[in-house]
């Protein structure tokens, strides 16, 4: 996964909120787009449009897709038995026991094995999730990244009145936590309805724990408790492929509690909570040393902020004096040609935005520690760049945050800050929020699992063995008297093995077409291979320009009748479209390291300089060595890619100005030797005439001086 795009980007929130289990992996398999199957011969997401760049007319895509699913195999227990509920003070309240949900003969997880419970509770009218927090005992609606606690092992049951509505049917689900992570919540209980409210002061919900866990074993069990139907497929650790890498033991904070994510959308015996990592999930819970890169114009810089160099690195800012250059008070407002995010073009090049409660611009506010300046670390050095005021400085600045940030010696001192995290101006705004979004995590069977992995492949005998596989399971399970063919459907997958046999019957169809195309000749054949060639080469995921060029020519050459089409005009304009964003994205990647390479060598080049004494003006009777030649012809190469590029590009037209003004400056010419001069602030010179060193020149006209 690429850390600088918007994926990585996603899975470095999701470290800072503790689900490690949330990242994009490699091993991971692209399932769906939007609710539309990712079938790895089609384009993943056609709906992407490619435009123009305003400032550059460099080709930019536009994404649209919101929603990606991913599959990933895994060790999980069995869902649980449904727990038994009933009304509690007739109808205040519903009392939820999950202390038989073990004693089924297919479910291999022992009370022993059980660190955790998590309780669950539908309203069927509202169609609304609640989740019952293991430390008050209340339910609360599902909201975005909200995080509850988990009951302990040794709770069997709980009464809740606090969240509930009256005049509603409730039902209620449970899942547990082992060692491999949580299992799928259970199937709902019988429905069950609240009549009355009560009034004053409400206690605590009491919550009910057995010394010892009745162990689930074979014998019988009231009917009551049985369910009819029979499970969907028996857990077998055996047979699945891949353990998860990140395996935790410990789930719990340091308080005890077992804290647990929930996605906004459960579906009884599929969804499973998400295990979180112990300790804070925020970025401002512990001091972290923030960073940003952005550009300010010099000249603000240079008359109203104060800045101190540090005693180890940077420039300390004392002071911001004008309110112009100061940050926002409210996200979302910008301020035009001020500063900006590097990387970023027009009006969202200057937005704030907030961040876990910390307010983030690309400006500088007091406290703030500029690292980097121009490519310039040393800190008289930046001194003198800022007293130059060039048209544009490029900044990197360090800015502690969090808890114990205020203390004197960490703002002093950033090194006291030992974790770095740095703001990506193009995409934090949004995925601090779209981080929180977790639509689903369901726990497929490793029947159903494989159909779905097989069904965005092409290998049609793979897909049919796991279809064989799978209907098998359906047939087995397929015995529930009481349920409509849309629960059924639902529940047992009905609308996947329908899917799956047409995407079958597509494969096979192809795969004869093609093996009866292989050695014709007609036109009809060779416009079907060019078309199918030419899918082939806009859906590549390697992004290679070069055969979706020659794909393109090879189409407009065969199939000149079919180009008067509109659909065919489609196909062409988006192939057209790729085959520029692709080749642009690719001069971009050569240019990155090239354009790194020669800031690095125009940086040592000028630090040369500096350490023999020669900077800015070089004598003419020294013989100094030119800057390196490469830099300038990068920077105009490298003008047509600055939204990819960023704060690369910036640093490199900063450095790349500045030693342009060094090779064309030139002292001013001294005038100290005059006549009306003698008996200025240059005392060295009346010292020399009184010690005879030297004798005042005889007064001349200003012509001759």
């Amino acid at each position: 996964v690429d850390q600088s795009s918007p994926l990585g980007r996603w899975n470095t929130w999701q470290i800072v909120r503790g689900r490690p289990l949330l990242q994009v992996q490699a091993g991971d398999q692209l399932l769906k787009v939007n609710g539309k199957w990712s079938f790895s011969e089609v384009e993943v997401n056609p709906e992407d449009r490619v435009e123009e760049c305003e400032e550059s007319g460099a080709p930019l895509a536009r994404p649209c897709a919101d929603l990606l699913e991913f599959g990933r195999w895994c060790i999980r227990a069995n869902a649980p038995q449904p727990p038994e509920v009933d009304l509690w003070q007739k109808g205040a309240g519903i009392r939820i026991s999950w202390g038989k949900c073990l004693q089924l003969p297919w479910i291999t997880v022992k009370s022993g094995d059980v660190m955790a419970w998590s309780v669950a509770i539908f309203d069927r009218e509202r169609e609304q999730w609640y989740s019952v927090d293991g430390t008050s005992g209340n339910a609360e609606k599902l909201r975005l990244g909200k995080e509850f606690n988990a009951f302990e092992p040794n709770v069997t049951s709980v009464v809740v009145y606090n969240g509930l509505a009256r005049g509603r049917n409730y039902m209620a689900s449970v899942a547990l936590l082992t060692e491999h992570g949580w299992s799928p919540f259970s199937e709902t209980s019988v429905a069950v309805g609240t009549t009355m409210t009560i009034h004053g002061s409400r206690s605590k919900a009491r919550l009910e724990s057995l010394s010892s866990m009745t162990r689930h074993g074979t014998g019988s069990m009231s009917s009551a408790s049985t369910p009819k139907d029979k499970p969907r497929v028996q857990f077998k650790p055996e047979k699945i492929l891949k353990r998860p890498a990140m395996l935790r033991r410990t789930f719990s904070d340091r308080n005890g509690t077992t804290p647990f994510l929930l996605p906004s959308k459960i579906v009884p015996g599929q969804t499973a909570p998400i295990e979180l990592e112990p300790g804070p999930r925020s970025l401002l819970a512990r001091p972290r040393l923030m960073q940003l890169r952005f550009s300010m114009r010099g000249s603000e810089v240079a008359e109203d902020v104060t800045t101190k160099p540090m005693s180890r690195r940077g420039l300390f800012v004392e002071d911001v004096q004008r309110a112009s250059i100061a940050a926002p008070e409210q996200a979302g407002t910008s301020l035009q040609n001020s500063f900006g995010w590097c990387g970023m073009v027009g009006a969202a090049a200057s937005e704030a935005f907030d961040i876990h409660g910390q307010h983030v611009v690309p400006s500088l506010r007091p406290g703030d520690t500029i690292v980097m300046l121009n490519g310039l670390s040393v800190p008289k050095e930046m001194l003198e760049e800022i007293q130059r005021r060039p048209d544009k400085l490029v900044l990197l600045v360090c800015r502690t945050v969090g808890t114990g940030s205020g203390h004197s010696g960490a703002q002093q001192n950033p090194e006291l800050c030992r974790q770095l995290f740095e703001i990506d101006g193009r995409f934090d705004g949004q995925l601090t929020s779209l981080a929180e979004d977790i639509n689903s995590n369901d726990l497929l069977p490793e029947r159903e699992g494989l159909v779905w992995t097989r069904m965005v492949l092409q290998n049609d005998q793979d897909l049919r063995r796991a279809l064989d596989l799978f209907e098998k399971t359906v047939e087995e399970g397929s015995v529930l008297e009481h349920a409509t063919p849309e629960e059924k459907a639902a529940r047992y997958g009905v609308g996947l093995l329908h899917e799956a046999q047409k995407r079958l019957h597509m494969i096979e169809n192809r795969r004869r077409l093609e093996a009866g195309l292989r050695h014709g000749r007609t036109k009809e054949e060779l416009q079907y291979q060019t078309t199918i060639s030419l899918r082939t080469a806009a859906a590549d995921p390697t992004e290679d320009p070069g055969p979706l060029q020659f794909a393109i020519d090879n189409f407009c050459n065969r199939c000149l009748q079919q180009t008067k089409s509109k659909l065919v005009d489609d196909m062409l304009d988006r192939a057209r479209s790729l085959q520029k964003l692709w080749s642009h994205r690719t001069s971009c990647w050569m240019l990155r390291s090239k354009l790194e390479r020669a800031v690095a060598q125009s940086l040592a080049w000028e630090a040369a300089r500096r350490q023999k004494g020669l900077w800015p003006y070089v004598p003419p009777s020294y013989e100094a060595a030119p800057p390196p030649p490469f830099l300038k012809i990068l920077i105009k190469e490298a003008s047509a890619h600055t939204v990819e590029l960023g704060y690369l590009y910036e640093e490199a037209a900063a450095v790349h100005s500045r030693h342009e003004w060094a090779l064309a400056y030139r002292p001013p010419k001294s005038d100290a030797f005059r006549a009306d001069k003698m008996d200025g602030p240059l005392r060295s010179l009346r010292l020399g005439e009184l010690e005879g060193w030297w004798t005042r020149p005889e007064e001349s006209s200003p012509q001759e001086g």
